[in-house]
Parts: C-alpha cells; sequence; structure tokens
C-alpha cells in the first residue's frame, strides 16, 4: 500500500502523522506537510488512525513493482 495524498482543505498541520511515521514518509516544509518518500510507505496506517481532520489517502496497490536482491518481482 502506499500514501496518496493529503487533503489540504482538511488538513490543520497538527503534525501528528508526520512526527508518527516509521519510515520518514513526510516531511514538514514551509508550514505544510508533504509526502516526501511515498513509495516508503509500509501502510501501517498510523498517519490515517491518527489524523482527526481525515485528510490522507492511503490506496491497497502499489505504483512501483517490486523486486528481491535476485531481481525477482515479488508482488
Amino acid at each position: 500500500m502506499v500514501i496518496k495524498g493529503i487533503d489540504y482543505k482538511k488538513c490543520t498541520a497538527c503534525l501528528k502523522c508526520y512526527k508518527l511515521c516509521p519510515m520518514d514518509v513526510l516531511s514538514y516544509e514551509e508550514k505544510t506537510v508533504k509526502i516526501k518518500y511515498a513509495e516508503d510507505c509500509q501502510s501501517c496506517y498510523l498517519c490515517v488512525y491518527e489524523c482527526q481532520s481525515d485528510a490522507l489517502k492511503v490506496e491497497p496497490n502499489r505504483p512501483i513493482d517490486i523486486y528481491d536482491v535476485y531481481n525477482r518481482k515479488l508482488v
């Protein structure tokens, strides 16, 4: 799964998602939370569960193929 977007009309910039993300997917720049490394999202949903304004969107499909160390497609 991967984080798809932030609805900035709903986002209050409380920074809960930014502080909770264990993979450092989000960044805080210019007083705004932004998606910096979407491909690193591990679908833990911490950001979605903690967002009181329901501003984050996570979808079940990865936009990229994932390969193991032997170059075999995993997903």
